[in-house]
């Protein structure tokens, strides 16, 4: 069940309305604690979406950090100056990110329309290995679902890993990849789920993608021989066997399904003994 409100138009000054906030904790999820700034780039062209201006909108979401149980835990506080509202939102949609992923999609297609370059512009985390994978056809209006929900899952891994490469450490996000554990034709019900993806380097991605490269149960890095072979037969060292037996960066907000890791560890194993 949805939960439901009248669409108005969006104030720019005095309390915030319901949509607004929706859109703030829909964001919320896609940046990390570090980056809840006035000056972060995606703030400032959000809050021109939602007719608010960034320090409005970046003191929104460090309120919603004072709610979430895993800044709490870390030491870290939020504003503590939250509303009944934004108490509201945040007991609605937590752990409901299918559902508040779909009421803001109503949202923004509401504010932009099937202006599917708006949305580009908007959401500067796209990339282009996904922009292929279509998830629900390809009409116009159905693009735009396709960029938010594409969009949403990216940044959200992102952000769960601190936006580095769980592997590596790489801290380029032009160079990440937002990697389903289950492909999202595999696990049609798990393709938004932030729980079903690791945050890799575009390599670790492809050799992830392929089985050739897979997380133990205690998360560590497990090589598949074949890859090991050619990698010891590689003229440059392209940093594959240095990472086998090496646990990954602990994910910070959503832990990783041990189940959907289980199924490509066993896709894994049983390629490797073909």
């Amino acid at each position: 069940m949805l939960l439901t409100y009248n669409l108005v138009s969006l104030p720019a000054k005095g309390i915030w309305n319901k949509e607004q906030t929706i859109l703030a904790l829909f964001l919320y999820y896609q940046i990390p604690f570090g980056r809840l700034h006035a000056r972060n780039p995606l703030i400032i062209k959000w809050a021109e979406i939602i007719n608010r201006n960034a320090n409005s909108v970046a003191m929104k979401l460090v309120n919603f950090a004072s709610l979430d149980p895993v800044i709490i835990a870390s030491g870290r506080k939020g504003m503590g100056n939250t509303s009944s509202l934004d108490r509201e939102i945040w007991e609605f949609y937590n752990n409901k990110l299918d559902l508040l992923n779909t009421e803001a999609e109503l949202i923004l297609k509401k504010i932009v329309g099937a202006d599917v370059k708006s949305l580009d512009s908007l959401f500067s985390q796209l990339e282009p290995a996904e922009s292929n994978k279509s998830f629900y056809g390809e009409e116009r209006q159905v693009m735009v679902s396709q960029r938010i929900r594409q969009n949403f899952f990216r940044a959200t891994i992102l952000s769960n890993f601190d936006e580095r490469c769980c592997i590596s450490g790489l801290a380029e996000p032009r160079l990440l990849i937002a990697s389903h554990i289950v492909s999202w034709t595999e696990a049609p019900d798990k393709r938004l789920s932030p729980h079903n993806g690791l945050c890799l380097s575009a390599l670790y991605d492809r050799a992830f993608d392929q089985h050739l490269l897979t997380l133990n149960a205690q998360l560590e890095v497990m090589i598949s021989p074949k890859l090991r072979k050619v990698s010891e037969t590689t003229r440059f060292n392209v940093g594959l066997l240095e990472i086998e037996g090496h646990s990954i960066t602990s994910p910070v907000r959503f832990g990783i399904d041990m189940d959907l890791l289980k199924q490509h560890h066993d896709h894994f194993i049983a390629l490797k003994n073909k």
